[in-house]
């Protein structure tokens, strides 16, 4: 029996969308913060995954962004770091989402990094010292800047845009006390078609005003690093390390309205997928499961779906589920 997956994910974004989320202060990722696709997606989704057909299951940036290295997609106030604008690194290699047109309010672009000779295109807060970036500016190159992967300083005001890693570059999951975080990389290539590093996808958050290639994971493995979660890149077929933003709640069937609240190994679904999901809530918390192993689920009579449709699960995902009800 056919049934639409999308039914099985929260409803939240049209509630959300427009926020721009990326606070220095809050670890939470608000569903619906991604840009809108523009063109087709690598691996795509259009019949792939639950996650199908939603405009916004999220993974943006918390506080400010996400996570060190384009690994995630967590909490800080840095931004993402490049291979460098010009493809350093392995870019071309991935394809993720694509994002909006840069805005009529921003210096410059940073998909072209046409800021002049000194200066990079950066993300920032264009009211000043604010929680999120909705811009993007030229600010002045460091004179020694630190590659992708690297330690980094945000060295003028908190979401400033100023901070010492390369061309392309911007220092994510900042430390809001030290200001010290990982240069992670910007997506490469045009909104319409987004390239990343192997082994990264592009995720692009804020109607465009932020872009950053973001570590693969595997949901089921839940491999990211220590306080990140792996969750489901919106209107693909991959999946992204976050900062799990769920401190004391997050565990199976709690509420969710962000997209990084769950723990590792759930995501933030539908509340029709278990009879202990309060209905009212915006999402709740949904166990990911193998579909090859004996039902685990750990809801009253629930099952362990298949993520994607027949046939359409790409390598090494064949056996990824997700526990619901049955349609």
């Amino acid at each position: 029996m056919r049934f639409d997956r999308s039914q099985f994910i929260t409803r939240a974004a049209g509630l959300l969308l427009g926020g721009l989320a990326l606070a220095a202060c809050d670890p939470k990722i608000l569903l619906g913060e991604f840009g809108e696709s523009e063109g087709e997606q690598s691996g795509g989704g259009d019949e792939g995954g639950p996650q199908d057909g939603t405009e916004g299951q999220s993974s943006g940036g918390s506080r400010q962004g996400e996570s060190s290295g384009g690994s995630s997609e967590g909490e800080s106030s840095g931004g993402g770091s490049s291979e460098s604008a010009t493809g350093g690194g392995e870019t071309g290699s991935e394809t993720g989402t694509t994002g909006g047109e840069t805005t009529g309010g921003d210096e410059c672009d940073a998909w072209l990094q046409d800021c002049p000779t000194g200066q990079k295109c950066a993300p920032y807060y264009a009211g000043g010292n604010g929680s999120s970036w909705d811009a993007w500016r030229c600010v002045d190159l460091d004179p020694t800047p630190e590659a992708v992967g690297s330690s980094c300083h945000v060295t003028g005001d908190y979401n400033s845009g100023e901070d010492d890693c390369e061309l392309g570059a911007v220092c994510w999951e900042t430390d809001p006390v030290t200001f010290e975080g990982t240069c992670v990389a910007l997506c490469d290539g045009s909104p319409q078609s987004p390239t990343c590093a192997s082994g990264t996808h592009c995720a692009v958050f804020n109607d465009g005003d932020l872009n950053l290639c973001l570590t693969d994971c595997d949901p089921l493995a839940q491999d990211c690093d220590v306080d990140q979660t792996c969750i489901p890149l919106p209107d693909t077929d991959q999946f992204i390390c976050v900062l799990d933003a769920g401190g004391a709640e997050g565990q199976a069937f709690d509420d969710c309205d962000f997209a990084n609240a769950c723990d590792p190994g759930l995501f933030c679904g539908g509340t029709e997928s278990a009879s202990e999901c309060s209905p009212m809530a915006f999402g709740c918390c949904i166990p990911f499961c193998d579909v090859s192993e004996a039902n685990s689920c750990p809801g009253i009579d629930q099952e362990c779906l298949p993520w994607f449709e027949p046939m359409q699960a790409p390598p090494g995902k064949e056996d990824l589920g997700f526990c619901s009800l049955e349609p």
